[in-house]
């Protein structure tokens, strides 16, 4: 399952608060937002069987980090991400999708029993 949507505030406790919420498996959350100081903020959050298969949140985030002029950083399940481009947020979502559902995609092609 993944999740993508902009968002009104700043969305790291929402991305790990989001992902709480979701059914149990693997899933991918990830938010935008745009700071009223002109800076564009992402977050990511990766359930944990994903993590202990080792998938990084931050994985999802590092190319969408350099669209919107910024870095990426966080460790295990939760990742965030800003720049100060925040006219690029949608490309960067798209770009932060397509590297989540290549991550899912490829866990869903291991065989059963296998991290």
């Amino acid at each position: 399952m993944l999740i993508l949507r902009p968002y009104p505030t700043p969305p790291r406790p929402a991305a790990r608060d989001t992902l709480s919420r979701v059914q149990p498996g693997p899933a991918a959350v990830i938010l935008g937002a745009e700071e009223h100081g002109g800076k564009a903020l992402l977050a990511a959050a990766i359930s944990p069987d994903l993590h202990q298969a080792g998938t990084q949140a931050s994985q999802i985030l590092a190319q969408a980090a350099r669209t919107v002029g910024g870095g990426s950083g966080g460790r295990g399940p939760l990742a965030s991400a800003g720049g100060r481009r925040p006219e690029n947020l949608n490309e960067a979502l798209d770009l932060a999708a397509h590297e989540a559902t290549r991550l899912l995609s490829r866990r869903d092609r291991r065989p059963p029993g296998s991290a």
